[in-house]
C-alpha cells in the first residue's frame, strides 16, 4: 500500500475526493512487523482484537488493502503491532484529517517559543479589519472562529497559501470568534498564514523545524501537499489534511502528544499548552458543522482534535484525530496508552467506519493495557 502516483485517478477525482472528513483485501494476517517492539507482546493475548481486524477487513471501504493497529503504553513502548491484509507500519499514508492533530502542535510550538500567541488576532498579524480582524488563533485552532470550514482556494495547486488566505476576509462570517464551530479547512490555513507571517519561514520549515527534526524524523517525504494521495502540490499545502506520514513517523508525533510536550527530558511544548488540544474552550459554540454527529458521535472539539466525551465536557481523557481516508490516531489518558488505527481508502468518507471500529477495539485494548 506503499503511495505512489501511479493510482489512475484523474485530478477532478481527487478534487472531488476532499482531504478531509466530508461534511467532513487479501493477504494473511501478522501480528507483528519489521520494527521491534519494546514492551512485551509475547505476554498479551491479542487474538480477540487480531480476530476483530479480520472480521472488519472485507467491510472495509473501497480501496483499504490493509488494517494496521499499533498500541503504545503510558511510557512509549509499543506493546504491539496487528495488521489484516497487506499493509506495513513503514508504508507512506495520506493521513488526511489526523494531519490537524500534527499542524496543532506545531502552532503550539510557536507559542511555546514566543513567536505567536492564542489571543493574537488576524487583524494583528494578517492586517485584516472588522469582524474578521478579531479572529484570534485559539479560535482558529479550534475551528469556531466565524470563519466557514471550506474555501475552494485551499484545493488550489498554484496559489500560494498566503494568498489563498488573503481572500477570507471576503468570506461571510458564521458568526463572532467563539460562536459556531464549522468543521473544515480554512481555521488552519489561516493560523498557518499567521505563523508563516511571524516567522518569514514557510508551512514546510515549521513543521520540520518546530516537530519532525526535533523528534529526529527526518525522511523528506515526510511533509504536507495539497494533494497526498497523488503527492501534488508544494506551494499551498494542505495544513489540515495534506500530511505524508508513515505509521512509525506518525507512532512518534503521537507520543509526544501523549507526554504533554515533554521531548528527551524537557519541555518541548508546555504540557499547559499540549493540554490545550485536549480542552473545549467553546462548550456553547452553535455546531453548524460536526462531522462526528453525522456519524453518530457526541463530541467536540479542542485544538486541532476531537474530544471524545459526551456532553461537550471542559476536558476530556480521549482525544482522536480521524482521518477522511480511515487512519485515525488517539490518545486513552484514562487507561494510559495511545494508538494509531491505520488504513487508506482510495476515496473520502472511511472515517466512520474507522470511528466504529475504533469504539469495538478500545474496549479489548483497555483490558490489554491494564
Amino acid at each position: 500500500m506503499r503511495l505512489s502516483s501511479g493510482r489512475g485517478v484523474s485530478l477532478d477525482a481527487r478534487v472531488a475526493a476532499s482531504l478531509f472528513l466530508v461534511a467532513c483485501a487479501g493477504g494473511e494476517p501478522s501480528a507483528t512487523d519489521d520494527r521491534e517492539e519494546t514492551g512485551d507482546p509475547g505476554t498479551l493475548d491479542t487474538g480477540a482484537l487480531q480476530a476483530l481486524l479480520d472480521e472488519a477487513l472485507p467491510e472495509a471501504p473501497a480501496g483499504v488493502e490493509g488494517l494496521l493497529l499499533v498500541v503504545h503504553a503510558d511510557d512509549g513502548r509499543r506493546l504491539f503491532t496487528l495488521r489484516s491484509g497487506q499493509i506495513e507500519t513503514t508504508d507512506r499514508l495520506a493521513m488526511a484529517s489526523a494531519s490537524k492533530l500534527v499542524s496543532s502542535l506545531v502552532f503550539l510550538r510557536l507559542v511555546e517559543e514566543g513567536a505567536l500567541a492564542l489571543d493574537d488576532t488576524a487583524g494583528d498579524v494578517l492586517g485584516w479589519t472588522g469582524d474578521h480582524g478579531a479572529i484570534t488563533a485559539d479560535a482558529l485552532g479550534a475551528f469556531a472562529s466565524g470563519l466557514p470550514g471550506d474555501a475552494p482556494c485551499t484545493l488550489e495547486l498554484q496559489t500560494p497559501l498566503a494568498d489563498c488566505v488573503a481572500t477570507f476576509p471576503s468570506l461571510a462570517l458564521l458568526g463572532a470568534p467563539g460562536e459556531v464551530f464549522d468543521y473544515g479547512p480554512t481555521h488552519q490555513h489561516a493560523l498557518a498564514a499567521m505563523a508563516q507571517a511571524r516567522t518569514g519561514e514557510t508551512w514546510a520549515q515549521l513543521f520540520d523545524t518546530r516537530l519532525a527534526s526535533p523528534l529526529g524524523l527526518a525522511d523528506d517525504e515526510l511533509r504536507y501537499v495539497t494533494y497526498p494521495q497523488a503527492g501534488l502540490g508544494q506551494v499551498n499545502p494542505l495544513v489540515a489534511g495534506g500530511l505524508l506520514a508513515t505509521v512509525d513517523e506518525y507512532a512518534e508525533i503521537l507520543g509526544l502528544f501523549y507526554r504533554r510536550g515533554e521531548l528527551d527530558g524537557r519541555a518541548h511544548i508546555a504540557g499547559e499548552l499540549v493540554d490545550r488540544m485536549g480542552r473545549n474552550a467553546y462548550p456553547d459554540a452553535t455546531l453548524a458543522n460536526s462531522p462526528m454527529a453525522l456519524y453518530g458521535y457526541d463530541a467536540r472539539y479542542g485544538f486541532g482534535a476531537w474530544l471524545e466525551c459526551p456532553d461537550a465536557p471542559e476536558t476530556c481523557a480521549i482525544v482522536s484525530s480521524p482521518g477522511a481516508f480511515g487512519t485515525t490516531p488517539w490518545v486513552e489518558r484514562e487507561h494510559g496508552y495511545y494508538a494509531i488505527l491505520a488504513m487508506e481508502a482510495s476515496t473520502t468518507g472511511a472515517a466512520g467506519f474507522s470511528m466504529g471500529l475504533t469504539v469495538q477495539l478500545r474496549p479489548l485494548i483497555e483490558e490489554l493495557v491494564e
